[in-house]
């Protein structure tokens, strides 16, 4: 089974919709919801890793798409700056994945297969090393 991990975003007219369980009857693809925040006033956003077979992953994707979702594919859930980052650790106490680790040299290390695009990490860093995906910093 393929994954693809997504960040779904939902305008405030798409939020009474029930665009995620019609996803699965018609694409036949599981997920896994890591983070969403959704109200009816704002629209919302949810972290999710889609899985399934390829073909039927990209018709989950196009589906989404076709509904009126943003859908974006993080391929990394976070991106780093190495120059920025001063390996001191604030991040790693965030992380619930232990995406975020210091490795044997005491360096900071990142595990892009087990983050989950939650984000804490983001605010905890004190240098403004690490982002979301897709907005590099520095």
């Amino acid at each position: 089974m393929d994954k693809q991990k997504v960040r779904l975003l939902f305008s405030k007219q798409l939020v009474d919709k029930p665009i995620i369980s019609s996803l699965v009857r018609e694409c036949d693809v599981t997920f896994n919801i890591f983070k969403a925040y959704v109200t009816s006033q704002e629209g919302g956003v949810l972290l999710m890793e889609l899985g399934g077979e390829e073909a039927k992953l990209g018709n989950a994707i196009a589906f989404l798409r076709g509904a009126g979702v943003e859908v974006q594919l993080l391929n990394e859930a976070i991106s780093i700056v190495q120059d920025n980052c001063t390996h001191c650790g604030a991040c790693t106490g965030q992380c619930p994945t232990d995406a975020l680790t210091f490795g044997a040299d005491f360096k900071l290390a990142f595990a892009p297969d087990k983050c989950i695009a939650c984000e804490l990490c983001v605010p905890a860093c004190p240098y403004q090393a690490i982002s979301p995906a897709g907005q590099v910093t520095g």
